[in-house]
C-alpha cells in the first residue's frame, strides 16, 4: 500500500497604494523659481510623493532640485510640479 503525500501551497501576494492626502494647507500659487502656476504642498506631502524621506526632501531642497518658498505665516511650501520633475534615480529631469 503507497502513502499519498499532501502538497500545501500558500500564495502571497502584496499591493501597495500610495495616498497623498493634500489638505487644507495646499494652494495654488507661482513658483518663484519656474515661474508656473500650480500647488504648494509641504514637506511631508513632498517626501509621499517622491517616496522618499522628509530628511532626503531637505536635502534636495538645499541642492536646488526642488523648489520652495515660505509662506506668510513661516510655513514651508514645496512647488509640487518640481517634485513631479524630480526623477525617481535622483536626478532633475526639467528645472
Amino acid at each position: 500500500m503507497s502513502q499519498l503525500k499532501e502538497k500545501t501551497v500558500i500564495t502571497i501576494e502584496n499591493y501597495r497604494r500610495t495616498t497623498v492626502y493634500l489638505g487644507c494647507r495646499v494652494g495654488r500659487t507661482r513658483c518663484g523659481h519656474c515661474n508656473k502656476v500650480g500647488q504648494s504642498i509641504s514637506p511631508g506631502q513632498a517626501a509621499e510623493l517622491l517616496q522618499t524621506s522628509v530628511r532626503d526632501v531637505f536635502r534636495r531642497l538645499a541642492a536646488g532640485d526642488i523648489h520652495f518658498s515660505d509662506s506668510s505665516n513661516g510655513d514651508l511650501l514645496i512647488c509640487r510640479i518640481s517634485c513631479h520633475a524630480e526623477g525617481r534615480d535622483g536626478t532633475t529631469e526639467v528645472s
